[in-house]
């Protein structure tokens, strides 16, 4: 049975994400795949904040917290491809606050170094417009 034989099957956000993609994408598992993950907001940034939030639940072995932990970590990471990415990833959500975060992620920078460029041109345009907002009030 294809992906579109089973389309009846698919309720829900998940039938509206099948229904929003074009002919061909529909017929990808991959792109219909990351559609999905898309509609129901399961992304890289909420695996990362999960588990960031990560708490022992009652009766939970240590071996079970640390598989919990090692899934969210690898799901959060899995688009890198080398350690240094791994690396700029984990610096990157350390030092910079959500908003400024969200934005150096839209502009995808090559590394750490150009991530701090963008993250420091967003800190001046920020403190600017806040100076502008004080003299103008």
């Amino acid at each position: 049975m294809g992906i579109q034989a089973s389309y009846q099957s698919i309720i829900g956000k998940a039938q509206k994400a099948y229904a929003a993609l074009n002919p061909e994408d529909a017929v990808s598992y991959e792109k219909l795949k990351e559609a999905i993950l898309k509609r129901y907001n399961i992304t890289e940034e909420s695996y990362r904040q999960r588990l960031r939030a990560v708490k022992r639940k009652p009766g939970e072995s240590g071996c079970e917290l640390v598989a919990r932990l090692d899934d969210l970590a690898t799901k959060w990471l899995k688009s890198c491809k080398s350690p240094e990415e791994v690396r700029d990833k984990i610096v990157l959500e350390q030092f910079l606050p959500e908003d400024v975060r969200i934005f150096v992620k839209e502009r995808k920078p090559g590394s750490a170094e150009m991530a701090g460029k963008l993250a420091f041109r967003q800190g001046s345009l920020k403190r600017n417009e806040k100076r502008e907002e004080r003299m103008t009030n």
